[in-house]
This record gives C-alpha cells, sequence and structure tokens, in this order.
C-alpha cells in the first residue's frame, strides 16, 4: 500500500535482451543464423570457426555470463564429442528392446 487505500502499482521489469553467440562453421549461414536472433529478440555476437575448435570458448562464454544463448545452424556444426552434451529427446529414436533375440522362422517340411 502506499499510505492511501489505493494498492501499488505493481510493474513488471523491464530486462535487457538475451545476449547470443552466433557459432558458423561457414559464412554461407550467417545471415539467416543473424535474420533467426533478430526474430528471437537476441542481442547477437558472431565466432567465425571452420575448424571448429573454438566451441570451447563460446561455451566458457555462457558459464562466464557473457550470453545466454549458443545459436548454430546446424547440430553438426558442433563438435560430434562435446562436453557437455546437449539431446532433445523428441528427436531421439524409439526404444529398441536389446535383451531380444531375433526370431527363427521355420519352414514348414514338405
Amino acid at each position: 500500500m502506499n499510505g492511501g487505500d489505493q494498492p501499488d502499482t505493481v510493474r513488471p521489469l523491464k530486462t535487457a535482451a538475451p545476449r547470443a553467440v552466433i557459432f558458423l562453421r561457414g559464412w554461407e549461414r550467417g545471415p539467416e543464423c543473424y535474420a533467426y536472433c533478430e526474430r528471437m529478440g537476441y542481442r547477437p555476437s558472431v565466432v567465425y570457426d571452420p575448424d571448429g575448435t573454438k566451441y570451447y570458448e563460446v561455451y566458457e562464454s555462457l558459464l562466464r555470463g557473457e550470453a545466454e544463448v549458443i545459436v548454430v545452424w546446424s547440430m553438426a556444426d558442433l563438435p560430434p564429442r562435446r562436453v557437455p552434451r546437449v539431446e532433445a529427446v523428441e528427436l531421439a529414436p524409439p526404444d529398441i528392446p536389446r535383451n531380444r533375440r531375433p526370431r527363427l522362422v521355420r519352414w514348414p517340411k514338405k
């Protein structure tokens, strides 16, 4: 209360746009990644890394609080054995039972 009988007005805090690092392995997809960041309301910076060796520096920028999002064109642009690894459950293949043996089909004797 503000001293009278009117309640204080609660206003949401205006927060800054999330900072994003665009991790590019090739320049050809750069404009599309930049346009994506603009659509999402991110403040992008770009790391061009044709060898894929700077990924861990980009990841460390997240840990230091210098960015909140890593944007890539494709998951194939990330190092294959990176740690930590991100996996999306909805993209996983269906479960395959590993303890089942294949069925043997016996043909009838003639």
